[in-house]
């Protein structure tokens, strides 16, 4: 079994005279620390997952390397837009 601890905050609602708790969930100890939604991480020759366009509903990834960035933003919160070497375009989800 493995026991999840999550981070308390207390906040106190002064139109209902209350304290309210948050639970926070902590970030998996699986998690990449890089995002895939800021531009300064993502690099031509980087290793990453994408969705592509008309996977957007079912969530499926496809794995690449990093030809161009097409986002010119710094951020993009849905990911940044990339081309892969083999010619398909698609948002980074997972960076490696």
């Amino acid at each position: 079994m493995i026991a999840i601890r999550y981070d308390v905050r207390e906040s106190f609602c002064f139109t209902f005279g209350k304290k309210f708790k948050f639970y926070q969930q902590p970030k998996s100890i699986f998690m990449n620390e890089l995002s895939g939604t800021e531009r300064r991480n993502i690099t031509p020759g980087l290793a990453v997952s994408i969705v592509l366009k008309q996977d957007q509903r079912t969530g499926k990834l496809t794995k690449g390397i990093v030809k161009d960035i097409l986002t010119s933003a710094p951020k993009h919160t849905h990911g940044i837009k990339v081309r892969l070497m083999n010619g398909e375009v698609g948002r980074v989800k997972i960076i490696g």
